[in-house]
């Protein structure tokens, strides 16, 4: 809240280590000095709440607005450096990142926020939390954002990139429950991002 981080790679950018770089079509993290362009951050393990979300076909991770939480449910964001598949599971060769969302106990109601900024940016959240008297804890949020992209001018050349050239929208969906021992949590994210012309 303090710093007003839109999304997960930008409260990692601050992290000692930890470094970001943006292609116009991905964002990529890197750390201690190691981060492969086209790597998809494949050597970094992500997990929300302890499960891992690398997708399966690249074992790539969503940093970006890729990335299936809202920063307001955020916690708190746990972070081990170096290699740990040993412990955690392929991917954990840089590091590990575990992002630890709020609970419905302490969300307890509705929640609504919305937000604007630069190049037509907009964002929107709706969140519900609570517990029960017997011990059930559920967390519902869902959120849109959309952004225009920026034209590129290359003077020099007199090139000029396609208008919108990483225009960026992303839809969110988070649901979680727990009882007692048990819990359980759902997210679904759809991301499209405009490739440069």
């Amino acid at each position: 809240k303090r710093y007003g981080w839109r999304n997960l790679m930008e409260a990692l950018n601050t992290i000692p280590g930890f470094y970001k770089y943006y292609d116009q079509i991905y964002t990529y993290v890197g750390v201690r000095g190691f981060g492969r362009p086209g790597d998809y951050n494949s050597r970094i393990l992500l997990m929300i709440n302890g499960m891992r979300v690398n997708e399966n076909l690249y074992d790539s991770a969503g940093f970006g607005y890729n990335f299936p939480l809202d920063m307001d449910l955020i916690d708190r964001i746990e972070i081990i450096y170096g290699p740990g598949g040993s412990l955690y599971g392929t991917s954990a060769v840089l590091a590990v990142v575990n992002v630890i969302t709020r609970t419905g106990k302490s969300v307890d109601g509705a929640e609504v926020s919305a937000s604007a900024g630069s190049y037509n940016a907009l964002n929107g959240r709706f969140s519900y939390g609570g517990h029960t008297d017997k011990g059930l804890d559920i967390l519902v949020s869902g959120s849109l954002f959309e952004r225009d992209g920026r034209t590129f001018y290359f003077p020099d050349a007199g090139y000029i990139t396609s208008p919108d050239s990483d225009k960026a929208s992303a839809e969110n969906l988070y649901v979680s429950m727990a009882y007692k021992e048990l819990a359980a949590q759902v997210g679904h994210n759809v991301s499209i991002q405009h490739v440069p012309a």
